[in-house]
């Protein structure tokens, strides 16, 4: 059981809805209820010659499950780069949803 929420180390109102929206679509059964982004910029994953290749960031996602239980996880969120920018968010990795108070801000 998770005993404290952590900190959010950016806001970013764009970002968090797009971690959210990601994160609900691989979490079947629970609604993302917040973003908490907890690395302060994104980590850049270059090819031996410096280009980008992707880029990595960590969030604290919240979510409900159908019967109002509380959950958090963390997931480390992936975009590839494809020249011109960034593509869309992939989750790259997930720690498993743990259980929380709802009452906890």
């Amino acid at each position: 059981m998770v005993s404290e929420l952590p900190v959010a180390d950016v806001q970013d109102a764009a970002l968090e809805a797009d971690l959210m929206q990601v994160a609900g679509a691989a979490s079947a059964g629970y609604k993302p209820t917040s973003a908490i982004i907890t690395s302060r910029k994104w980590a850049v994953n270059n090819d031996i010659a410096g280009r980008p290749v992707s880029r990595q960031r960590i969030a604290a996602i919240t979510y409900k499950n159908n019967s109002g239980q509380c959950f958090l996880e963390h997931i480390l969120f992936l975009q590839n780069y494809s020249g011109g920018g960034y593509g869309r968010t992939k989750i790259y990795s997930a720690y498993g949803k743990k259980a929380y108070d709802c009452s906890l801000k």
